[in-house]
């Protein structure tokens, strides 16, 4: 079950939302719902799923439990806690490249016995660990007491509305949220509703429309081996249906949270603006930068321990968070890249500076600023090769094609017309401009000013907006109920 599939939206939701409502005024009853509905969301995609989140919630409960019977050793049991439950997240990612090097070093065949008793990654998995180690990482600091109410911890840990993909939610900031009373307000469900839609959009309309020719183009370059335009313009492409999937699918996560009263803090905002790759990385997957700034980065030092200690910590980070996408070489080059970005604008700041103050750039120019942001945007969507293809090696041909056999003449033979017609790219086109509009205006200023019309006139856009959904997005070409990109991480 899909934040997009019908049975979640016009089924699933009311019925829980309604049996919520009921029990307004009773915080346990309602948790018990809430837990139901997480438990029951999460098995439709497995019932096989369900060992790895039962592990997970015992683990950190239990740690927890011990925790605050032997205060004296706190932190060695939540240490404990922590490598048990983030080592499952480890076991599961890597067992098939360390089987690789088994098989590569002794020649021992051991697939069939991953197949057996291996532990596969499973659908979400990498976000419900992270956000449970939160907790455990909140026991060890003492800046949280460990929580004895187990259903109150499931809550925390299988959190439907973010379990699958996030954002990732800190322990001081979703247990209070779950231990006390919510309100629901009119607001809340007329915000919920055109965030919702919101998200929507850019998933139906933007990520699969775009997805139709990127999923073609990296999968079938060879076709295209004298044409290296469609290959650069799958990148561009690819780079702005990575965002319009994955922020669509954190859209719609907070509007689930808020019409139940809960309130997430976004996951994005507006990363191609970004006038650096810091900046981007501000604003990009904000819950799990930020979980791999406070849990990894600051820990290591930070920037405490001058600009040395500073850049080999980056480079720590972003390797982890290569790692964390999957262990493929692909994945760990894009960190690298991200990385290696970050320390050369740290090395180079001093130059940069002394260059624009010679030559009298205003660096609050925005025309300046523009060049800023194409240049960061560029960079990033480099990288996106690396973490689109996953293979280091199909990576570097794919560039190969990309740079090598790059022909202009696809900009006035007709071809690159009747591509894009052929995959309806009107409407595609228009979707994106939609997508540009919001990151400019703002998600909120938009989504409140449509709020504050008359009951009427916004439910009149929802459903307006709702058909162009179904007739555009879901009987167009492109849908599929299960089709986000981060669900498989």
């Amino acid at each position: 079950m899909s934040f997009i599939d019908f049975n979640f939206v016009l089924i699933f939701i009311p019925a829980c939302f309604a049996i919520y409502y009921i029990f307004r005024n009773r915080v346990k009853l309602q948790n018990m719902v809430i837990m139901c509905a997480s438990l029951l969301f999460y098995a439709s995609y497995g019932l096989h799923n369900m060992i790895y989140v039962l592990w997970c919630v015992l683990i950190t409960y239990i740690s927890g439990i011990l925790a605050a019977r032997f205060d004296k050793h706190r932190k060695s049991i939540a240490v404990a806690g922590s490598v048990l439950n983030i080592g499952m997240l480890v076991w599961a990612k890597s067992n098939r490249f360390l089987i690789r090097i088994l098989n590569i070093m002794f020649g021992i065949d051991a697939t069939g016995i991953l197949q057996q008793h291996g532990i596969e990654p499973v659908v979400g998995m990498a976000f419900f660990v992270l956000q449970s180690s939160t907790y455990l990482f909140a026991v060890y600091s003492g800046t949280m007491k460990p929580r004895k109410n187990f259903i109150n911890h499931v809550i925390f840990v299988t959190f439907f509305p973010t379990m699958i993909s996030g954002p990732i939610q800190r322990a001081e900031e979703l247990f209070p949220q779950i231990e006390n009373k919510r309100n629901i307000t009119w607001e809340n469900v007329k915000e919920a509703s055109i965030l919702f839609i919101m998200g929507a959009f850019m998933k139906l309309m933007v990520a699969n429309r775009l997805a139709k020719y990127t999923d073609f183009m990296f999968t079938n370059n060879d076709l295209f081996s004298s044409y290296g335009f469609y290959l650069v313009l799958a990148v561009v492409l690819y780079s702005i249906q990575i965002y319009a999937d994955f922020a669509g699918y954190s859209n719609m996560a907070i509007a689930v949270a808020r019409l139940f009263g809960f309130k997430i803090k976004d996951n994005f905002n507006s990363p191609y603006l970004a006038v650096s790759i810091a900046d981007f990385w501000r604003r990009w997957h904000i819950s799990f930068s930020s979980w791999l700034r406070d849990y990894i980065y600051i820990p290591l030092g930070g920037n405490r321990k001058g600009n040395f200690r500073k850049c080999v910590n980056i480079f720590i980070v972003f390797i982890i968070s290569g790692l964390w996408h999957g262990v493929s070489l692909g994945y760990i080059v894009w960190g690298m890249l991200h990385a290696i970005y970050q320390i050369l604008s740290i090395c180079t700041k001093k130059l940069r500076y002394a260059i624009t103050e010679k030559l009298k750039i205003n660096r609050d120019n925005i025309v300046y600023i523009f060049i800023q942001r194409i240049f960061v945007f560029v960079l990033v969507s480099f990288a996106w090769i690396f973490f689109r293809l996953g293979s280091l090696s199909q990576s570097v041909d794919f560039l190969k094609k990309m740079f090598c056999q790059f022909n202009p003449q696809i900009l006035y033979n007709g071809d690159l017309y009747w591509y894009m017609e052929k995959y309806h790219w009107i409407i595609g086109g228009i979707s994106v401009i939609f997508m540009a509009v919001v990151s400019l205006v703002g998600k909120w200023r938009i989504i409140k000013t449509l709020a504050a019309c008359k009951e009427m006139l916004l439910a009149a856009i929802i459903i307006i907006t709702f058909l162009i959904l179904i007739v555009f997005g879901v009987y167009g070409p492109a849908y599929s109920a299960s089709n986000f990109i981060y669900a498989g991480f």
